[in-house]
């Protein structure tokens, strides 16, 4: 039976915390220490299968986490911020010791592969004298601008890369409706039996290979949609030669749909605006924008997520775009919707409910976590300004919420109000109690 299809990613992943929640030892048998381990292991082995079948498309992307707790040793690091990422290479040992003696007694031994990140990352941007000169009050500004100006790079690469392939968009539908023949017309004209071949080579030159490029490129995109639904994969002859000579397939089909970097670019900048986790984000709902009391902002509802109960993650965005920059998130989604109209008229009925939508082997899918990140990687590359940073999408939401801790005036309260923690303390030992805002209040301590 195929009914397993038609179960949504929301009842799985409820399904699946049931079963995590029923592997959970009991508190005599937790006590005997390895319980829990044994449990935790068990839950991460299920997690890495389920990912398996999810990058197959047999199921929804659904991550399982472990226990907390049940292994220390296993409990690494936080993510870092964009404000840690450096070259490995950027100042020589010796003069890196210097830097690290001047703050290392304001932190603990864990703490101190932290701070070794971020005198590197301030270095590769500043200079090795430059930091050495300056005192901590201006080390912590440092450190906070360079957060603030590498979310600034990053929102404004994949801007540029979203509004790039919507004006690519814009010319492929502008350019639909100045084909010279209709669908019908074009099938007749290329395929028809009744016609011989030489016929038929020679209406395909005229028509699709020589010509005004507007016309033929309508022409094009004409043919492929009437026979192809337009998503010409794993199809030679004529529809290889064909994408080829407009860029090749990724480019032909973004006349059409979404390409894959514009889809990247709305979901980095989602993650920028918000500060949201990357797996609220990704799985979002079509029908994720809300109208408000205001007329200058709109309610973005993300994807439910077992951590938090599965109750509505809720952000408040304007409308209009913020100074210095020329798309606002909720424009690119009410762009983006129109550029995937036509992946979700064939995508499968749940999969056309998604927001961020992916094409694979001609099939309609929801973006899968693998395929974002390794679009994003590949993003880093192509910018001269993040190529050297080797950042991941992980690494935005504690940039965001640091930049808001420093920013808000209010300590860690604006910053856990935006992550939606219940507690003060997530927010400042996962995200914002880094060395920033620790060296701040041990200044404050000393005066």
């Amino acid at each position: 039976s195929n009914d397993f299809a038609t179960i949504t990613a929301l009842l799985w992943e409820q399904a699946l915390y049931g079963w995590r929640d029923a592997t959970h030892p009991s508190a005599e048998r937790a006590k005997a220490g390895r319980a829990l381990q044994t449990a935790h292991l068990t839950v991460k082995r299920l997690d890495g299968i389920w990912a398996h079948l999810a990058s197959t498309l047999l199921v929804p992307q659904v991550s399982v986490v472990g226990f907390k707790n049940a292994k220390q040793t296993s409990i690494g690091e936080p993510r870092p911020s964009l404000a840690q990422l450096a070259p490995s290479r950027v100042i020589a040992d010796a003069a890196e010791k210097k830097l690290f003696e001047r703050v290392s007694k304001f932190f603990d031994a864990a703490e101190h592969s932290q701070v070794h990140d971020f005198i590197r990352a301030l270095c590769h941007e500043l200079s090795y004298e430059t930091v050495r000169k300056i005192s901590l009050t201006s080390l912590v500004d440092e450190i906070h601008a360079l957060n603030a100006k590498r979310l600034r790079e990053l929102r404004q690469c994949v801007e540029a890369d979203f509004l790039m392939w919507h004006a690519h968009w814009l010319r492929g539908q502008a350019a639909l409706a100045t084909a010279s023949h209709s669908p019908a017309d074009l099938i007749f004209l290329l395929d028809s039996p009744t016609l011989s071949v030489s016929q038929r080579r020679r209406n395909s030159s005229g028509l699709l290979f020589n010509g005004p490029e507007e016309t033929r490129l309508g022409n094009a995109l004409a043919y492929v949609l009437a026979t192809q639904d337009g998503i010409a994969t794993g199809v030679h002859g004529r529809y290889h030669h064909l994408m080829r000579s407009f860029g090749g397939r990724p480019t032909f089909h973004a006349y059409l749909h979404p390409h894959p970097d514009a889809t990247l670019a709305l979901w980095a900048l989602l993650l920028v605006d918000t500060g949201a986790n990357c797996e609220v984000v990704r799985p979002m709902s079509y029908d994720c924008i809300q109208a408000t009391n205001d007329p200058g902002s709109r309610k973005l509802v993300f994807a439910a997520k077992a951590r938090a109960g599965y109750k509505d993650i809720v952000d408040e965005l304007k409308v209009a775009p913020d100074p210095g920059t020329v798309l606002s998130a909720i424009d690119a989604i009410e762009r983006y919707k129109k550029m995937s109209a036509r992946y979700r008229a064939l995508a499968e009925p749940l999969t056309a409910q998604c927001l961020l939508l992916d094409e694979q082997e001609a099939r309609v899918c929801p973006l899968t976590e693998w395929t974002a990140r390794a679009w994003f990687v590949a993003m880093t590359k192509r910018h001269r300004e993040l190529a050297e940073l080797n950042a991941l999408p992980s690494f935005i939401r504690p940039s965001v919420l640091l930049e808001l801790h420093n920013r808000s005036g209010t300590g860690v309260v604006a910053a856990q109000e935006v992550a939606d923690h219940a507690s003060p303390s997530t927010t400042l030992n996962h995200f914002t109690g880094r060395v920033p805002t620790k060296l701040v209040y041990a200044h404050t301590i000393r005066e």
